[in-house]
């Protein structure tokens, strides 16, 4: 049996359930879906301005210090005050320089550039510019030292300087110029010979030894070690603080003057211990000595050449080194 209150419910039912499903537009079951809805697209505007916000934002400080990095080191370039030339084809940078010279000069003088630049520049474009990366093979300074001697070879005809050879010789080496680099080298080790009689005639030690040193080394010039080795033996210190932390030698280079210091000692020693025979006066025996009795007989005194009877009339001390004289000579020729 159904009570009428049971069928008020199920109807107030059925109208909810028909509202929900076609849309009506009274009661809060109606307001409740609306503000669903409203919220909805509320949310999807508010997603896409995030998107564009996003889109807009600056880029993260990483890629922002690595593109400033780039920009302030293509600032940090510059061209050479007197080697940019307007004309030049060739662009070489070093040390922050930036030179632009001619290519057929560098093939001209170097097979081995002309033989990297074989399959550069086959546009037909005579002026088509090419870059060359010779860094960390020379040095700025270098290269605009041998600039220089083309640009002008008079003035390094006569008055070439062992430091202004070596910057040349390290350029023609870096760059190939292999013929340059012959005729540089004679002219070094004729400023540093290696004959013994040569090399001992210097009583003072040359200062730039240790730069010899590091140049024959770097460069493959044995001939310039032995008396580079030989001068630096003689320094305090090898002269090891005249070079750059980039420029010292190698461990086996180091025991070699090592034991070239050790040997030069024993000889010191050597010849410390004894008196040069030559500093002894060979007339000292025939000097009248203060010790000795007696004079000589007229018949020793006539017999006599002139000049021995005044090397007998006069002292010791006047005709013939003293002991403590020729002590002090040695000591000089010895020590100093």
């Amino acid at each position: 049996m159904v009570r009428p209150g049971d069928k008020n419910v199920k109807a107030v039912k059925q109208k909810r359930v028909a509202d929900l499903l076609f849309g009506s537009s009274s009661g809060s079951e109606t307001s409740s879906v609306a503000s669903d809805v409203t919220s909805t697209s509320s949310d999807l505007v508010k997603s896409v301005r995030r998107k564009r916000q996003s889109s807009l934002e600056p880029e993260p400080a990483m890629k922002r210090f690595k593109s400033a990095g780039a920009k302030n080191l293509t600032e940090q370039l510059r061209e050479h005050e007197r080697f940019w030339l307007a004309d030049g084809n060739a662009i070489i940078e070093l040390d922050g320089i930036l030179f632009r010279v001619h290519k057929s000069w560098l093939s001209q003088h170097s097979k081995h550039i002309a033989a990297s630049l074989h399959d550069k520049g086959k546009s037909g474009d005579k002026f088509e510019r090419i870059k060359l990366d010779l860094r960390g093979k020379l040095k700025a300074i270098d290269f605009e030292t041998l600039l220089l001697f083309y640009d002008n070879p008079g003035d390094y005809r006569y008055a070439n300087e062992p430091r202004t050879l070596m910057s040349l010789i390290r350029a023609a080496t870096g760059l190939g110029f292999d013929s340059d680099r012959v005729w540089l080298v004679k002219e070094l080790e004729t400023l540093w010979p290696s004959s013994l009689e040569e090399l001992t005639a210097n009583l003072e030690p040359h200062l730039d030894a240790p730069k010899v040193a590091v140049l024959a080394r770097m460069c493959n010039i044995d001939g310039l070690l032995k008396p580079a080795f030989y001068n630096m033996a003689r320094m305090a210190g090898f002269g090891l603080n005249e070079l750059e932390e980039s420029e010292q030698i190698g461990h086996a280079d180091m025991l070699r003057l090592i034991r070239i210091r050790e040997y030069l000692s024993d000889m010191w020693v050597q010849a410390a211990a004894r008196e040069d025979p030559a500093f002894v006066c060979r007339n000292l025996q025939r000097a009248p000595s203060s010790d000795s009795e007696g004079t000589p007989t007229p018949s020793e005194q006539a017999d006599e050449k002139p000049a021995l009877s005044f090397i007998a009339s006069a002292s010791v001390a006047s005709t013939c080194l003293s002991f403590t004289a020729r002590h002090e000579a040695w000591a000089r020729l010895v020590y100093d």
